[in-house]
């Protein structure tokens, strides 16, 4: 009878490593994707299917700062309160289908289902990826048009808004305009190819 008991228990606790196991290696394949329930912390990071694009939370050292920042390569989201970087706080998830996953371009993607809740290619910041758009967009739909543009750093040790951006002129389509301060800096001229 007691050899009985310690084989149930021996097999208890295997079956209890086994699932303890399956599970840590789902969660390492599945570095894309972050669900409903996970979270992403300290050292921990997103990445995307072709190791391009690693999404991390870090801190610029050599700025004796210890703000931490989530970023996606050069692509930064600043974390307001140094600990945890909540996305779509103002209005939780109405389903347990929802996802953020962290795509091949760079673009991190919360979705609901099949549906794109927001996307960080809808916000730009300093770094132009293949794939985002420049300029007016929404202009023909009902949405209310947003300008997408590019801004600098404030500095290399501090990305805050810097005072540089780099966009489409709203009055012409057809050149690039820098502006200083909301001060037209440089204009590309007219293009016509």
């Amino acid at each position: 009878m007691g050899r009985d008991r310690t084989r149930r228990s021996y097999l208890v606790m295997v079956v209890l490593f086994l699932l303890w196991f399956v599970q840590l290696i789902q969660l390492s394949l599945e570095r894309d994707t972050l669900n409903p329930g996970h979270e992403l912390t300290g050292n921990q990071f997103l990445e995307s299917p072709n190791t391009l694009f690693p999404l991390k939370f870090f801190n610029l050292e050599y700025s004796g700062s210890s703000n931490l920042y989530l970023g996606i390569q050069n692509l930064v989201l600043r974390n307001g309160d140094s600990t945890r970087i909540t996305i779509n706080s103002g209005s939780p998830a109405r389903s347990s289908n929802t996802s953020v996953t962290l795509l091949d371009t760079g673009n991190l993607v919360l979705k609901e289902g099949e549906d794109i809740v927001w996307q960080s290619f809808d916000h730009p910041t300093d770094t132009f990826l293949p794939g985002m758009k420049l300029g007016l967009l929404d202009v023909r739909q009902k949405l209310q048009p947003r300008n997408h543009f590019l801004t600098s750093w404030l500095s290399p040790e501090f990305p805050a808004l810097g005072e540089f951006t780099l966009e489409l002129d709203p009055n012409n389509t057809y050149q690039l305009v820098i502006r200083r301060k909301h001060n037209l800096y440089w204009r590309s001229g007219k293009w016509n190819g």
